[in-house]
């Protein structure tokens, strides 16, 4: 192999001293896809090969970890050119996994929302048309506009529904600057979600008929299927 005293250059500016492309270089690589990269001569596999590979379109770069050359756990991602849709975003799996691509439905563990201003307050909204991306198409009676679910955990290690808060079109949207919308609320039981009650367009409060009386609560109020309603006033 020849020593060099200094800098190796080209005679030629502009051609290129190494081409990576070319699956000579222990160390480093360009790779169209995993299969060309598992492919790759063991002569030229070394711990720590740093492979810039592409995934879905999507060129990223990859260390080997020196256990498993062509096993997918044995390359450690370390970054990525953008890629992904408007509003996707990146995202850890665990402390030590991350998601290997973008996703429009990220789970947090916590969100917090600050705004430092001394007019406006820190908002979410929840926004529906029934257009494509960027346009806006009106919404029609029996959409639901918005709802926001909670689960919890059953035995069995499944997901389980906790009750959730709808809101639902229920008339033709129009040219003013509002929709008319109802509120559901339900809550969760052994069987699901089950309706509690509704506050509709006209501000009126709809309580669901139970078919057993519930426990008294003090203060409390329930309505029968026989349209009877009761007030609670003894534990």
């Amino acid at each position: 192999m020849p020593v060099f005293p200094g800098l190796v250059r080209h005679n030629n500016s502009t051609e290129a001293i190494i081409d990576v492309t070319q699956d000579q270089v222990k160390g480093l690589g360009l790779f169209d896809s995993t299969t060309d990269r598992s492919s790759l001569s063991d002569k030229v596999q070394t711990n720590g090969f740093l492979a810039v590979t592409q995934v879905n379109n999507t060129y990223k770069a990859f260390v080997y970890n020196g256990n498993d050359w062509t096993n997918h756990s044995s390359w450690t991602e370390i970054g990525s050119t953008p890629g992904g849709k408007k509003n996707a975003v990146l995202s850890k799996l665990s402390d030590n996994q991350s998601d290997y691509d973008w996703t429009e439905t990220p789970q947090f563990e916590s969100v917090s929302i600050t705004r430092n201003s001394s007019s406006n307050s820190p908002s979410i909204n929840l926004f529906r048309s029934r257009g494509s991306e960027g346009s806006l198409t009106e919404t029609q009676s029996g959409d639901v506009i918005a709802q926001v679910a909670f689960f919890g955990s059953s035995i069995g290690g499944n997901q389980a529904t906790a009750g959730k808060m709808v809101f639902t079109q229920v008339q033709a949207a129009g040219y003013g600057p509002g929709v008319s919308t109802k509120m559901e609320l339900f809550v969760g039981n052994d069987s699901g979600d089950v309706a509690a009650l509704t506050l509709n367009e006209e501000k009126v409060v709809s309580i669901s008929r139970q078919s057993t009386a519930p426990t008294p609560i003090v203060g409390g109020i329930y309505a029968n299927t026989s349209n009877e309603l009761f007030f609670g006033i003894d534990n």
